[in-house]
Parts: structure tokens; C-alpha cells; sequence
């Protein structure tokens, strides 16, 4: 019969080997995420710059065919003119329309934060994972970031922070997110920073529009209404602030 101080060995060494095994086995899974996230981004990637390319050239081939059509119309031949006219207005109207959803689903697990102080990529990506945790309390890792990166300045010296574009794995951690912005103001070190979709610029038109219209529903109030500015923008719709449910919960960071 073993003594006990054989079988505690035997158990020691056979504890070890699965203890290396666990190892090797996460050590796999680490590396076959990483091919996989890799693989995912070229694929995005290819798909993207051929996308691009492809509605390039077609819009390139339909206004050349537009003008030359345009071009041999005769001159008396107005209403000609005007219905050529509106045919490429109406295919560019097209062409904008299946880039913009192009581009929205390219964006669908993206988020852009703004006020967000700027370092570097490595600081940027570990203070937004920072701020997932202390503000939401979303544990997000550098395997749930696809691509973290500022938006290229325009030339201003301001001394204000780039917006961040941040690229998650899928679209479920994204709308978490959007709708826990709401918290960052309840902090004090994050209140002046902002987390919202990443719009395309078609869809950033409608905003701007849409605030426009909210600006003047206000304006046109009475003196008193006017002055609490009872209109605001809230998930792409016009409503007043009495038709939002606020939210109570509250935090100190």
C-alpha cells in the first residue's frame, strides 16, 4: 500500500500537468482570438476600400454619361435639359444613399467620445476601458477594442481634445453604452465627456437639422416658456423635457 506522502506526490504532479495543460490550452485560445479578430479586420478592411472603390467608379461613370448626354442636347431643348438634370441629381441622391448605409453599417459598433483628455492610443484605450468600468461597471478588455483611434484634426490649435472613434467586437456592447451615457454626468471626473453614435456624415446632416428645427420650436414659445427651452432633441425626435423619464440612479467618482 503507497504511504501518504507517495499518493500527496502523485497528486502534486498530476495537479501540475493539468495546471500546465490550463495554461497551454488559454495560451491557444489567446492566439487563435487574436488570428480571428485579425482575419475579421482585414476582411472589414478589404470590404470597406472596395466598397469605396466600387461607388467611386460608378458615380464617376454616370456623370460623364450624364454630361455627355447633356452635352449633345441642343441648346432650344430646355425641357430636356431640365429632366437630364434632374435624373442625375435624382442618381446621385442614390449613390449617397447606398454609401451613407454602406458606411452606417460599417459604423454599427462604434461609439465616439468626446472631451475625453488626449495622450496617447495606448492611454486613450486604457482610459475608456477606466471609464466602462467606474462609470457603467462594464468590464471591457483590449480584446473587445477592434480599433481605438482620434479623429485627424482639421488644422485647430485648440487646445480641446479630439473626438475618440472606438471600434468594439459587436454592436450589444455599443447600445449598452448609449444608453448609459447619461451616467457620465453624474460623475465629477468624467462630467464633461461624452460617449454617442458614430454618425456618417448623411446622418450628421439630419442631426444638425433636427436640432435646427428644435432651436426654433423654442423660439417661437412665449417669453416664459422660452426661457426653460422646454424642447430637445432625444433619440433622433423633437420632444419636450416633461416626456422624459429621467433617470435617478446617481454616482461619485
Amino acid at each position: 500500500m503507497k504511504s501518504f506522502k507517495e499518493l500527496q506526490g502523485q497528486f502534486v504532479c498530476r495537479f501540475e500537468f493539468l495546471e500546465n495543460r490550463i495554461n497551454d490550452l488559454q495560451e491557444c485560445l489567446k492566439s487563435t482570438n487574436a488570428s480571428l479578430l485579425n482575419n475579421l479586420e482585414s476582411c472589414s478592411s478589404k470590404y470597406e476600400s472596395d466598397a469605396a472603390k466600387r461607388f467611386e467608379v460608378i458615380d464617376k461613370k454616370l456623370t460623364n454619361l450624364l454630361n455627355n448626354s447633356i452635352a449633345t442636347t441642343t441648346a432650344n431643348d430646355e425641357a430636356s435639359i431640365q429632366a437630364k438634370t434632374m435624373l442625375r441629381r435624382q442618381a446621385q441622391e442614390c449613390i449617397r444613399a447606398a454609401t451613407d448605409a454602406t458606411a452606417r453599417t460599417e459604423r454599427a459598433s462604434n461609439v465616439k467620445v468626446r472631451g475625453l483628455t488626449e495622450v496617447n492610443t495606448t492611454n486613450d484605450e486604457n482610459s475608456f476601458i477606466e471609464m466602462c468600468k467606474d462609470v457603467f461597471d462594464i468590464t471591457v478588455t483590449v480584446n473587445d477594442l477592434r480599433r481605438v483611434g482620434r479623429v485627424p484634426s482639421a488644422g485647430s490649435t485648440t487646445a480641446k481634445p479630439r473626438p475618440l472613434i472606438v471600434k468594439l467586437t459587436n454592436a450589444q456592447q455599443r447600445n449598452v453604452l448609449l444608453q448609459k451615457s447619461h451616467l457620465l454626468k453624474k460623475t465629477t471626473r468624467f462630467c464633461n465627456v461624452f460617449i454617442g453614435p458614430d454618425l456618417t456624415r448623411l446622418q450628421e446632416e439630419e442631426a444638425f437639422e433636427l436640432r435646427k428645427e428644435c432651436r426654433s420650436r423654442n423660439a417661437d414659445l412665449s417669453e416664459d416658456e422660452h426661457e426653460s427651452n422646454p424642447f430637445v432633441v432625444y433619440k433622433n425626435r423633437i420632444l419636450r423635457r416633461s416626456e422624459i423619464r429621467k433617470p435617478s440612479r446617481e454616482i461619485d467618482i
